[in-house]
């Protein structure tokens, strides 16, 4: 049975009539409704909830529209004797809903008032809430055996999936975290995984070192490590033994006149 047809079938075990429709249709047809209604209101929206079981309930939003015919000139007192009779009906319902085989429980209940409601006038009250259905209908699915499934993982286990055996499966890109010499992250890359490649790593403030004619001339962006400076000696005119000493260091250096 349709959410609809389980509301209509309580509705006609009272004396209103049922509708069904969204608002704007409700309006129109409230021009020619005499007799005290529920109206059902459209869109009608549920929840699917499963459980480990297999057992899937729904659980539907429950949105009705109980009222008689008013007159816009009536008085508030005059006004609550209808809406009083609402709320009579909205207890009906309430009732017969939780003593339904169909139900599994009625959640929330709420009732709120309204005067001259629709361009006919109409006063009552807005009768909503949450209904959990019992599920009777089966649907079955082959289950897959567990032999049939292969387990993908990386070398650490932080990464793991449990696919079919004989599907195809598409392993996602592995993302990679640039950074500087601080700390700081300067750009996140996809590679494909499971693939070789190389890394550009292009600084986000790079900077020349250079000495003062430019003969050494270098422009990074990471920590840098001056080469050692090379010093060649000449006594009359004879190369001595070359010299290697780390560069902007204060030195003595030793000279010996034989």
């Amino acid at each position: 049975m349709t959410f609809s047809n389980f509301i209509k079938s309580l509705v006609e075990q009272t004396s209103y009539d049922f509708g069904r429709g969204e608002r704007d249709w409700q309006n129109f047809i409230s021009d020619n409704q005499i007799n005290p209604a529920v109206y059902l209101d459209d869109p009608i929206s549920f929840n699917f909830v499963s459980s480990t079981s297999g057992a899937i309930t729904r659980i539907y939003d429950l949105k009705l529209v109980i009222f008689h015919k008013s007159q816009l000139d009536w008085t508030p007192e005059q006004h609550d004797e209808v809406v009083e009779l609402a709320e009579i009906e909205a207890r009906k319902l309430i009732i017969l809903i939780n003593n339904s085989d169909s139900v599994k429980d009625f959640i929330s209940p709420n009732c709120l008032q309204f005067h001259n409601l629709f361009d006919s006038n109409v006063s009552g009250v807005f009768l909503t809430g949450k209904i959990t259905f019992r599920d009777n209908s089966s649907i079955c699915v082959n289950a897959i055996p567990q032999s049939d499934f292969v387990q993908l993982s990386n070398t650490n286990d932080e990464w793991q999936r449990t696919v079919p055996n004989g599907s195809s499966y598409i392993v996602p890109n592995t993302p990679v975290e640039l950074v500087d010499s601080e700390g700081t992250v300067i750009e996140t890359v996809n590679i494909p995984s499971v693939s070789g490649g190389q890394i550009v790593v292009s600084g986000s403030n790079p900077i020349t070192v250079s000495n003062s004619d430019d003969s050494y001339l270098v422009t990074t962006s990471v920590n840098l490590v001056l080469p050692d400076t090379t010093y060649i000696f000449t006594v009359d005119g004879i190369e001595q033994e070359p010299l290697t000493l780390p560069t902007l260091s204060n030195q003595i250096i030793n000279v010996v006149w034989q």
